[in-house]
């Protein structure tokens, strides 16, 4: 598992993929504290790290669409089948390689509570230490759901199409539940609504049912992943 994580990580900052990520994701990031944080005068910064969930969406496809279908395309993915290595640890070495892109990407946004800290505002510290564990929980989710979605295809837009469009039917699925208000629909989707189980985080509270419920969506899709890689072995 080392030595696949070591080369996915390489891989990510040997290609611009890594650090359009990163521009993009700390952009994007700055554009929602810019408008939640500085213009509006507030101190509130989850209400920042709450928007951030949002660009996740937008980002993650970037990261995991080489994960499996440039391997794919190009056959290199043969030297992974044939090795000894086993299905799951290539599986983990990718996702733990582009969860450290998320975490670098996640640390560069930390600039902006030091911001509101120069002009001397009220930051509670564990809301925002539960809005950065919500966001990588989050994050860890959809890199695992991205992941997923390249081991089935090989070619790298379509892996980043078909993720962006389902990340963005789970975002106006949470929408869709707001305007709802109540009822068995509104139930129905608070069971499956990924960006809702962000709320508590954003309170400063460590919900122990959304951490479980982040990493068994993220332990069933690495799953998933192996699967389809382990059918290809043997196929």
């Amino acid at each position: 598992m080392d030595a696949v994580y070591k080369k996915e990580l390489r891989g990510y900052f040997n290609s611009p993929i890594g650090y359009v990520f990163i521009s993009i994701f700390a952009l994007l990031s700055g554009v929602f504290f810019v408008a939640s944080n500085i213009n509006a005068s507030s101190s509130r910064y989850i209400d920042t790290l709450y928007l951030v969930t949002f660009v996740f969406a937008l980002v993650v496809p970037i990261l995991t669409m080489r994960s499996f279908a440039e391997e794919k395309k190009s056959r290199t993915d043969q030297l992974l089948l044939t090795s000894p290595i086993k299905i799951g640890d290539i599986v983990l070495g990718k996702f733990l390689a582009a969860l450290t892109v998320v975490l670098i990407a996640l640390a560069v946004t930390l600039i902006f509570p030091l911001i509101l800290l120069l002009f001397n505002a009220n930051i509670e510290p564990y809301t925002v230490l539960g809005g950065y564990v919500g966001n990588l929980l989050v994050g860890m989710s959809l890199i695992a759901i991205g992941m997923f979605i390249s081991t089935l295809t090989e070619n790298q837009l379509t892996s980043a199409v078909v993720s962006l469009t389902l990340f963005l039917i789970l975002l106006l699925m949470e929408g869709l539940r707001s305007s709802i208000g109540s009822g068995v629909l509104y139930d129905i989707l608070g069971m499956i609504s990924l960006f809702s189980r962000f709320t508590p985080f954003s309170g400063g509270s460590l919900s122990l049912s959304a951490i479980v419920y982040f990493l068994s969506v993220t332990a069933l899709f690495l799953f998933l992943s192996a699967r389809v890689i382990e059918k290809r072995r043997w196929d």
